[in-house]
């Protein structure tokens, strides 16, 4: 009996244990299940998991936070902080996110859609996993004002570096809101760094940043997104190769300063397609170290076009190669398909294609240009990158200054340039700017149809075959068997006497220089009127260097020129004619188009005796400054005359009096007419009205 009630002792106990045991544990489901309904509570958890944890099913975004990742390679940045208003600084989060991807093979960082989100200067580096992808769906904008940018982030805004096969993607932006930037491009005041709030608090810095750039990085693909206003260079690679650029967006508006689209730097293998550039500056820029880049299918305008440099900056060796352009469109551009090296650089760009390019109102379409300055003045120097194997094929449209402008260094010429079915028609909306082709130590060959039909001639026949460089470092050896060393020689003594005259005629108003010796001497000069001001006499001077091209001998195989422009003259020439007093055939005498309107005998009696008097009055050098010259005014019968006489300053006494004698007996002819002038060794002018002439020095009275 004993034995029965311990047994059911037992039995009981052990009963007992197991409905306690059992209603314990459902209680303790019961409060985790009502724990897992706690918002509060799923905070705590996310807290306690780490960063690349996946558990649980993906969300839509939304401003708050995601949980979670959407799946094992699949990194919301919204899943690491990012506040997505646009104000709130959400850098650490991208970056969060990033370093989680960057250890996962084919990974994806997503930035997504409808939202906005601010970004401060920040690097996205490698080493990563394989077929990392960053995917930007939403709107990503850079800080607004300039000034807040720290010192050490004045490079870039967004730096990729160290990467192998990465994508960059999206149907989002990236907004560099470079417009403070752009405002104050202009100033040169130092910077006004302020170490301890690390910013510029009145300044804006002097250096502006890229959007985005790629360093060292291989195998990378951009596509789809769009990147607008940044404070410089859009979108940038640089010692990189392998690079897949493909539908996308760049934008900043016509005025904003050096924006370029694409910047290439010592890069290879690039293929750049089917995208829309708009912006400030060039749409593409192909800089030194670049090879093996093909861009296709690009619509590019408004901005500078298609550009090679400039290359070969402060005496630097720059070399590019293999570079073929075609299926362009260009609208508005300041230039079309453009290479551009500075004087002094060394290096080699060759094989280099510009095929099939579309022209729309581009004001230069086709140039090369061996003289690039960005700076207001440059110095002279010879030595150059080399440039040769160029061809320009099928490029058609319209341009607004001048169709052509190949001006090669006068040391060293560009070889094996090909013109090839060039359709070029001056624009209608630029009819006062238009300009001829302009051609200079260049040599190749032209196949037709050319239009305009006058580029033929900007190629001299040659090439490889006839010009033949031997480089040895940055000495460079030519020897010719077609064109005449002489030519050569002439052409490069031009261009120094021009541009040793600039000074001399800013400081003084005038400038006698011979360049060379034998049959290769220029002798050149430039004088402006005396009535004109120092301002004047400088814009006038720049003007004339310009119009005299037209007649220079890499122009048309000319020795000589001289050009009048309404208060300067400059001529050169291959022999000595500081010494001439008579006028030639060549000089002219101008009248004016209309006649008088009033008493004509009266005006031409007038203008007669003004201009004998002011010729007598300028025979006697001025003591205080040197210059034969007077200027005077005289009214008779209430019939008004203006004019002057001025003889060029190497003319002495004698010479001007024969020169002036000579121009009055020529000024007759004109003299019923409103205006009047002989243009010579020296220049006699008269005209109705009072307009260029300045200061009234004497009155002659009759």
């Amino acid at each position: 009996m004993k034995r029965n009630n311990r047994s059911f002792c037992q039995l009981f106990f052990l009963s007992f244990l197991v409905i306690v045991t059992t209603l314990i544990t459902f209680s303790i489901i019961s409060v985790e299940a009502r724990k897992n309904n706690n918002p509060h509570h799923q905070k705590m958890i996310k807290k306690r998991l780490p960063k690349h944890h996946t558990r649980g099913r993906a969300s839509t975004p939304s401003p708050s936070p995601s949980p979670l990742p959407l799946t094992t390679n699949t990194f919301d940045i919204m899943s690491f902080g990012a506040k997505a208003n646009g104000i709130s600084d959400d850098s650490q989060a991208l970056v969060a996110a990033w370093e989680s991807a960057c250890k996962v093979g084919g990974a994806t960082v997503i930035v997504p859609s409808k939202l906005k989100f601010l970004l401060n200067p920040l690097n996205l580096q490698g080493p990563c996993m394989p077929d990392l992808t960053l995917q930007i769906d939403g709107t990503v904008v850079a800080p607004e004002e300039a000034s807040s940018w720290p010192k050490s982030s004045l490079y870039q805004w967004i730096n990729f570096k160290w990467l192998q096969n990465f994508t960059l993607k999206g149907s989002g932006t990236l907004d560099g809101q470079g417009s403070n930037w752009w405002t104050s491009s202009s100033s040169s005041e130092p910077y006004n760094y302020d170490p301890q709030k690390k910013s510029y608090p009145k300044h804006i810095p002097y250096m502006k940043p890229t959007a985005v750039r790629f360093y060292s990085s291989n195998y990378i693909t951009v596509r789809d997104i769009r990147i607008i206003n940044s404070p410089l260079c859009h979108l940038k690679f640089d010692n990189s190769k392998g690079i897949q650029v493909t539908n996308i967006t760049i934008s900043s508006p016509e005025n904003s300063p050096n924006t370029d689209g694409i910047h290439l730097q010592n890069t290879h293998d690039v293929q750049i397609q089917h995208s829309n550039i708009q912006t400030g500056d060039d749409c593409v820029s192909i800089q030194t170290g670049c090879s093996k880049v093909h861009v296709h299918h690009i619509m590019c305008g408004p901005g500078h076009g298609i550009s090679l440099g400039g290359l070969g900056k402060d005496r630097s060796v720059a070399c590019v190669s293999d570079i073929i352009v075609e299926d362009i469109s260009l609208k508005n551009t300041l230039y079309g398909a453009r290479i551009k090296t500075w004087q002094g650089g060394n290096g080699m760009v060759k094989n280099v294609t510009f095929s099939r390019i579309q022209v729309y109102d581009v004001m230069f379409p086709i140039m090369i240009d061996q003289y690039y300055c960005d700076n207001q003045v440059c110095k002279n120097q010879t030595g150059a990158v080399v440039i040769s194997g160029v061809k320009f094929n099928q490029i058609s449209g319209t341009y607004g200054v001048q169709p052509i402008h190949l001006a090669c260094s006068n040391s060293i010429p560009c070889t094996d340039v090909d013109l090839i079915d060039i359709q070029l028609r001056p624009s209608l909306k630029y009819k006062g700017l238009l300009q001829q082709a302009m051609c200079w130590n260049s040599y190749g060959t032209s196949h037709g149809p050319l239009l305009p039909s006058g580029i033929d001639y900007c190629l001299k026949s040659g090439g490889s075959g006839l010009i033949k460089r031997i480089a040895r470092g940055s000495t460079i050896v030519l020897q010719q068997n077609c064109t005449p060393p002489v030519r050569r020689n002439f052409i490069s003594n031009f261009w120094d006497a021009l541009s040793s005259m600039t000074p001399l005629v800013s400081n003084q108003r005038y400038a006698a220089i011979h360049k060379g010796s034998q049959n290769a001497t220029v002798y050149a000069f430039a004088q402006c009127i005396k009535d004109l001001s120092k301002p004047d006499c400088d814009l006038c001077f720049s003007q004339s260097k310009t119009n005299i091209l037209r007649c220079s001998p890499f122009q048309r195989g000319t020795i000589g020129g001289r050009l009048f422009l309404d208060g300067c003259y400059i001529r050169y020439d291959h022999s000595n004619f500081f010494n001439e007093t008579s006028v030639s055939g060549e000089d002219k005498t101008v009248c004016g188009t209309k006649d008088f309107g009033g008493d004509r005998s009266v005006y031409k009696a007038n203008a007669m005796e003004l201009v004998r008097n002011l010729s007598l009055e300028a025979q006697k050098k001025n003591n205080n400054d040197g210059f034969f010259f007077s200027v005077g005014s005289l009214n008779h019968r209430n019939v008004s005359v203006y004019g002057l006489a001025q003889c060029w300053k190497f003319v002495n006494e004698s010479g001007c009096k024969t020169c002036l004698d000579e121009a009055v007996n020529r000024i007759q002819s004109c003299a019923s007419k409103e205006e009047g002038r002989v243009l010579s060794v020296g220049c006699v002018r008269y005209q109705s009205y009072w307009s260029r002439i300045r200061q009234l020095k004497f009155r002659v009275e009759k």
